[in-house]
C-alpha cells in the first residue's frame, strides 16, 4: 500500500514551486507544459497536496534556473509518513467523505504531456 506524506512535508516545496515560477514569469500552464505534466499537477504541488514524481523536481530546476533548490527540498529527510487509511475508518460505498483528502487522491488522475 502506498503512504502519503503529510501536507505539512510537501508546504515547503510548493511555497518555493510558487515563488521561483512568479519570478520566472511563468503561469502554472506554461511551466506544465515546460516539464511535461499539466497544470494541474503544479497547482497541486504548489498547494502542498502532492509529492512531486521523481524527477520532477530536477527538471523544475532546470527549467526554473534554480541551480538544485528544489531537488533539495525534495531529498531533505522528512518525518514519519502516516497511512490514512490505516487512521480512518473504512469508506462507504461512496468512497468517504465529499472534500476528504484521501478520497480526492484516490481519483485523482495525472496527466502526462508530450514534450514540445
Amino acid at each position: 500500500m502506498e503512504t502519503a506524506q503529510p501536507v505539512e512535508s510537501w508546504a515547503e516545496f510548493g511555497r518555493r514551486l510558487r515563488a521561483r515560477r512568479r519570478q520566472a514569469g511563468l503561469t502554472q500552464s506554461q511551466l506544465g507544459v515546460k516539464v511535461g505534466y499539466h497544470h494541474s499537477l503544479i497547482s497541486r504541488l504548489e498547494a502542498g497536496l502532492r509529492e512531486p514524481p521523481a524527477g520532477l523536481a530536477g527538471r523544475l530546476d532546470s527549467v526554473l534556473g534554480t541551480g538544485g533548490e528544489l531537488a533539495a527540498v525534495v531529498a531533505a529527510p522528512r518525518g514519519t509518513p502516516y497511512r490514512p487509511d490505516a487512521t480512518r475508518p473504512a469508506a462507504g460505498p461512496a468512497g468517504g467523505r465529499p472534500g476528504d483528502p484521501a478520497r480526492t487522491e484516490r481519483r485523482e488522475v495525472m496527466f502526462v504531456l508530450p514534450r514540445a
